[in-house]
C-alpha cells in the first residue's frame, strides 16, 4: 500500500517522475491511474470511536486521490498507426503473391516441406513421444 500511497503522491503533487515500476500492483494500474481513464475511489468509514484513526487516514488518503487530475478521453489510433497497419497489409498480400509463385513453380515440393517444417511446434506435446 505505501507503492501505491507514493505514486498517489507523485501524481496529485503533479511530479515529473511517477514510481510506477515500484511494484507490481502499481504496475498493474498504471493506466487507470494516471492515464487517460476515468478512476473512482470508495472509502468506508466508521462511525465507531475505535476506528477513528482508520477512518481519518482513509479520509486523507482520498483527498490526495481527489487531487489527481486525469485527461479523460478516447485512445484514438493515430494516423501513423494507419499508415504502419497498412504497410504491413501490404506486405502480408505480397507474401501471399510469393507463396503462390512458389507453389506454381517447380520449387513446390521443397515449398510445402519448408512450410511443414516451419509449422512444427518447437517443444514436444506432452503425452506425445519422440521421433528418436
Amino acid at each position: 500500500m505505501s507503492a501505491l500511497g507514493n505514486v498517489i503522491s507523485a501524481l496529485s503533487e503533479g511530479a515529473k517522475f511517477i514510481p510506477y515500476r515500484n511494484h507490481i500492483l502499481t504496475k498493474l494500474m498504471k493506466d487507470s491511474l494516471g492515464g487517460t481513464a476515468k478512476t473512482l475511489m470508495f472509502v468506508n468509514c466508521s462511525p465507531s470511536v475505535y476506528n477513528e484513526s482508520e477512518t481519518k487516514n482513509s479520509l486523507d488518503y482520498a483527498t490526495r486521490v481527489k487531487k489527481i487530475k486525469n485527461m479523460v478521453g478516447k485512445n484514438i489510433a493515430s494516423l501513423e498507426d494507419g499508415k504502419y497497419t497498412a504497410i504491413l497489409n501490404q506486405y502480408d498480400g505480397f507474401m501471399e503473391k510469393l507463396k503462390a509463385m512458389l507453389r506454381a513453380s517447380d520449387k513446390s515440393l521443397e515449398f510445402s516441406n519448408l512450410e511443414v517444417e516451419m509449422n512444427k511446434p518447437t517443444h514436444p506435446v506432452e503425452g506425445e513421444e519422440n521421433d528418436k
